[in-house]
């Protein structure tokens, strides 16, 4: 769930009157849509008369069982008084915020405008309809992205499953989504996979463009469970691709028009073969972007618009299968750049042809434009900037991988 004001209701709870001090609360309760766009929320609590304010008074708020606060903000000397609660990153509550009666008045008073002190308990409002998802992910603070694939929750604006699973014992398909932490929802991954095996038909974008990566032909998935467990690199889960069993995902037609661009991946090769393919944009084996594991003996990162013969790139040692990396490859527009967990591995100048120039259908991770083997190994996330990324976005975005993933 999201908070946006687009879709916001105005729902009213009101107190029992009494003589003196009569509190009635006017709340704003905001439903899931698209965006997030609030971050503060105002509860206003409308009295019988008049009441004065000092210092900050406050109600405690339950939010996802902890204890924050509303407080006072606005409305001394009137009848009505808005007290904000304000999100902390990280708050979320899905079953909705819950409040506290008395007012805490935290050092503060509130007095009638003759100076009696106004009856501070109430009748707690049914808050149930304020949902928070104040989730952080890696992607918040860093330049937009064109694609946006993993097996966690990248952004705060992603709403959507994760995953789309295809179980092999009666080809049934489930969306699988993330808990509140952001980790994929294993348990109902577990649960719908119960002593069988599953594969991704689905890897969903969560840059917002719809930018998913599929597979269709059942017998080219990667498989995600087998046999009931689910296949594990470091603790999280990953999407298992199978050489022998041509496994890939196809990506659509996205960089038309780019100058630039950053692939970030975290990945494990398992012996891959000489020249398979991390990934492979192009439309055939003239107009191409790929990177290799291997030639044999060295890595590459290579453009060309013209044949292998035209290609232009970096080429480093190879990349070997012992651990998870972190891969970043970035191209600034002149320059082609390998990162292997936070270390330049090779890097190339003078280049000349640009990513707007690969535009096809034939864009895929894990396969190549040639008869090439395929990517034999893991993968747990995939995300590509339409923009070279600066230094120290592209550390904030190895430092944060390399902590939930485990990678060097």
């Amino acid at each position: 769930m999201t908070l946006c004001d687009t879709c916001a209701r105005i729902l009213t709870s009101e107190g029992k009157r009494r003589k003196t001090g009569f509190l009635s609360f006017l709340f704003i309760a905001l439903f899931s849509c698209v965006s997030f766009a609030a971050t503060d929320i105002p509860f206003t609590i409308n009295m019988s008369e008049a009441v004065n304010i000092t210092g900050t008074p406050r109600i405690a708020v339950d939010v996802g069982g902890i204890t924050r606060y509303a407080n006072y903000t606005a409305g001394t000397g009137t009848t009505t008084l808005t007290f904000t609660y304000t999100m902390v990153a990280g708050d979320i509550d899905l079953d909705g915020v819950t409040l506290s009666s008395p007012i805490d008045l935290n050092g503060g008073t509130m007095q009638d405008l003759a100076g009696n002190d106004t009856t501070l308990t109430f009748t707690v409002p049914d808050t149930s309809g304020i949902l928070i998802d104040y989730y952080v992910g890696v992607l918040e603070n860093l330049p937009s992205t064109t694609a946006a694939y993993s097996v966690r929750r990248l952004k705060r604006s992603h709403n959507g499953s994760l995953i789309r699973v295809r179980r092999s014992s009666d080809s049934t398909e489930s969306d699988i989504g993330y808990l509140a932490s952001g980790d994929l929802d294993t348990a109902t991954l577990t649960s719908f996979c119960s002593a069988t095996s599953c594969f991704i038909k689905t890897w969903y974008d969560q840059s917002g463009n719809g930018n998913h990566a599929t597979q269709t032909t059942a017998g080219s998935q990667p498989r995600i469970v087998n046999s009931g467990t689910i296949d594990i690199v470091n603790g999280v889960p990953a999407l298992n691709f199978i050489a022998s069993s041509n496994n890939y995902m196809l990506m659509p037609s996205m960089l038309s028009g780019m100058s630039a661009l950053t692939i970030s991946t975290v990945l494990k090769n398992n012996s891959s073969g000489n020249w398979a393919r991390f990934f492979d944009f192009g439309t055939g084996q003239t107009v191409n972007m790929f990177a290799t594991p291997s030639n044999s003996t060295q890595s590459r990162f290579r453009i060309t618009n013209g044949g292998y013969a035209n290609e232009q790139g970096p080429s480093g040692t190879t990349i070997n299968s012992v651990t998870t990396h972190n891969l970043i490859f970035l191209h600034t527009g002149t320059t082609m750049t390998i990162f292997q967990n936070g270390i330049s591995l090779a890097s190339a100048g003078s280049i000349t042809k640009l990513p707007s120039a690969i535009v096809g259908t034939q864009n895929y991770i894990g396969r190549s434009q040639y008869p090439d083997p395929h990517f034999n190994g893991w993968y747990q996330e995939f995300v590509l900037f339409p923009s070279a990324l600066s230094t120290p976005d592209r550390n904030t975005l190895e430092a944060n991988e390399k902590a939930y993933f485990g990678t060097p």
